[in-house]
């Protein structure tokens, strides 16, 4: 089982043995780990566009939901983002996911500091 596959069994443990109110601040930390990222923040949308639900890690990252809501995708789902939310971090990448059979969409995005450099797309 490659290190992908190791990620998402551990996502699906998460999300049946975590306490919901943990998840998302757990999958994030795991998922930084895994893809080399010094921060992440997460936040989920319906239709009206307004923010929902909102993650970031670490905890008290300086970062505001609209400004994920608010990336440039234009019809893609995912860009690049070229300044982080605090000293050291200086670039990464968003990604915009629709869920599955519902109006809700989540952007998550990952940064990286100046020395990491993000995974390549796999």
């Amino acid at each position: 089982m490659n290190d992908t596959d190791k990620l998402i069994r551990t996502l699906y443990s998460l999300t049946t043995e975590d306490r919901w109110e943990n998840f998302r601040a757990d999958a994030l930390q795991q998922v930084c780990g895994h893809v080399g990222a010094d921060a992440a923040a997460w936040v989920t949308h319906g239709p009206a566009g307004g923010a929902g639900e909102f993650t970031v890690h670490p905890a008290g990252l300086a970062v505001q939901p609209m400004s994920l809501l608010s990336l440039p995708f234009k019809g893609r789902d995912e860009v690049g983002v070229d300044e982080g939310p605090s000293k050291g971090l200086k670039r990464g990448f968003a990604v915009r996911h629709a869920h599955n059979e519902g109006s809700l969409t989540s952007v998550i995005t990952y940064w990286f500091s100046a020395q990491a450099k993000p995974p390549a797309n796999d």
